[in-house]
């Protein structure tokens, strides 16, 4: 038995307290990545339009995703997305002390520095200047993350680009994030 989808065949939801309105199914992109098979860039970028053209313009990735992450920023880059009609929520991985918290030996890094640099980054491999959500994958203490950040004698640093806003996330989808915007409003 086949289903014919149509364009826009996804229902939405409004997130949490927020106007903004998402599908109710995010597209996880570590399928297109290398974790499963490889998916090749101008197959990854079909099923992205695919998606989009079906109403699922919810991005959920993350940089341990196995190389769906950098697809992801090629697409918007190239045009194949515009980043104005989609929503990116992306994680903070912190599973070790390798880079960026990937896999891998060593006591992770959960601290308010580390996680700016790494959304700093992930903002620059995604061709971005913001990200709609950010999560923080399993983390195993979020103290580090969320201690206010004190810079005595000094000014504080200059604006940086932005989360909307970061928030923390354990996989629990009743405190989802505001986005504070109005895009995908139906």
């Amino acid at each position: 038995m086949s289903v014919e989808l149509t364009p826009n065949c996804v229902p939405r939801r409004r997130w949490g307290k927020t106007e903004l309105s998402i599908p109710v199914i995010p597209y996880g992109t570590q399928g297109f990545g290398s974790a499963f098979r490889n998916v090749s860039l101008d197959e990854a970028f079909a099923l992205m339009q695919r998606a989009v053209e079906l109403g699922i313009n919810h991005f959920d990735t993350a940089r341990c995703y196995t190389g769906s992450f950098e697809k992801l920023g090629q697409a918007i880059k190239q045009g194949v997305l515009k980043r104005e009609e989609i929503i990116i929520s992306s994680r903070l991985c912190c599973h070790s002390a390798a880079p960026w918290g990937g896999y891998g030996e060593g006591r992770p890094d959960y601290s308010a520095e580390r996680a700016i640099a790494d959304i700093e980054n992930q903002l620059e491999v995604l061709g971005t200047t913001y990200l709609d959500a950010v999560f923080i994958h399993d983390p195993g203490e979020i103290e580090p993350t969320l201690a206010p950040r004190r810079h005595p004698g000094r000014s504080p640093p200059p604006e940086r680009p932005r989360c909307r806003p970061l928030h923390r996330l354990r996989h629990a989808p009743s405190r989802l994030p505001p986005a504070g915007d109005r895009r995908g409003r139906d």
